[in-house]
C-alpha cells in the first residue's frame, strides 16, 4: 500500500506528513495487502479568517477498482487526519465485509451437476 499526502494550500510539513502516514497505517494496515494506495489531500479552507476549516480528505483505492472516501474538517489539522483514517478504516471495513457477504450469498454452481448424470 502507498500513501500520498499531498496539500493543497500550501507545503506539506515533515511532522504532518509523517502524523498522516502513522494514522493512514494504524487505520488501514490490517488491509494493506487490498488496498494499492491512499491519497491524503490537505487544505486550510478559510485561510488565515480561522475556525473549522483544517480539512483532511481521504481516498483508498482497493485492488479491483473500486474506491472509499472520508472527510473531516476541524481548527486542528492532526485531529482532523486522525478523524478521517478512523472514518477510512471503517468504511474498508464495512466495504470488505459487505462484499464477502455478497460471495456468500450468491449460489454456488460448483459441483451442482456431476459429470455424466443426466438432468
Amino acid at each position: 500500500m502507498k500513501i500520498n499526502v499531498r496539500s493543497r494550500t500550501s507545503q506539506v510539513t515533515p511532522s504532518i506528513r509523517e502524523w498522516a502516514e502513522r494514522r493512514v497505517l494504524f487505520a488501514l494496515g490490517q488491509f494493506s495487502a487490498r488496498l494499492r494506495v491512499v491519497h491524503v489531500c490537505l487544505s486550510d479552507e478559510n485561510g488565515p479568517k480561522g475556525g473549522a476549516d483544517q480539512r483532511c480528505l481521504m481516498e483508498a483505492r482497493m485492488t479491483p477498482g473500486r474506491g472509499v472516501v472520508a472527510e473531516d474538517r476541524d481548527p486542528d489539522l492532526y485531529a482532523a487526519v486522525s478523524r478521517a483514517a478512523e472514518r477510512l478504516g471503517r468504511r474498508v471495513r464495512e466495504g470488505l465485509d459487505r462484499e464477502r457477504s455478497a460471495r456468500r450469498a450468491a449460489p454456488s454452481h460448483r459441483g451442482s451437476r456431476r459429470s455424466g448424470a443426466t438432468p
